[in-house]
């Protein structure tokens, strides 16, 4: 079972990053732009004062130009800062809380965990049935072995054999350790 909720979510918030990337993208354009049009007027001005010549068209156009450029840049923040500062996400970070606590929460707990902790509990009492069997078994064992003590002579009691698991290695084989747990 998947909580499908988040995926919207996950890809509402990648959205909304390749959104603001390419917002990025074009600042970063835009600086550009203006960068290089402020160094093609450095050169243009040290070009026409080395070489003497009235290049006062050309810089004025390329003041022009730098000016052009400088709005653009300043556009394309206040692009990215408005983008930034009005994006409403349809699904909220408390959305998908609610929808995971109200929602997933209780279908996955009915269909999945429940179910688990029914076979953990039908295997629990059906350990504690067969442990009260192997000890009921043992006591009916042990009656039958004191029976025949009873008649037997002192030496022959250490002759029959006991039924009870003999040394800790089968105590372990057969009954659930809390080392096994977890």
């Amino acid at each position: 079972m998947k909580f499908d909720f988040l995926d919207k979510f996950i890809a509402q918030k990648e959205q909304m990053e390749r959104d603001h990337q390419v917002l990025i993208e074009r600042e970063e354009k835009a600086l550009e732009e203006l960068h290089k049009a402020k160094h093609e007027y450095e050169t243009a001005l040290t070009n026409s004062l080395r070489d003497g010549k009235d290049e006062t068209d050309k810089l004025d156009h390329l003041d022009e130009k730098i000016n052009e450029a400088k709005a653009k840049y300043e556009r394309r923040q206040r692009e990215r800062m408005v983008h930034s500062s009005i994006y409403k996400p349809g699904i909220s970070a408390d959305d998908v809380v609610a929808a995971f606590n109200t929602e997933f929460y209780p279908k996955f707990n009915e269909k999945v965990a429940q179910p688990a902790l029914d076979k953990l509990l039908a295997m629990k009492e059906a350990y504690f049935v067969a442990v009260s069997e192997y000890e009921a078994t043992v006591r009916q064992f042990n009656a039958e072995k004191n029976y025949a003590i009873s008649e037997l002579a002192p030496k022959h009691q250490y002759q029959l054999k006991a039924i009870e698991l003999p040394n800790i290695n089968e105590v372990e084989k057969y009954y659930i350790q809390k080392s096994e747990v977890r």
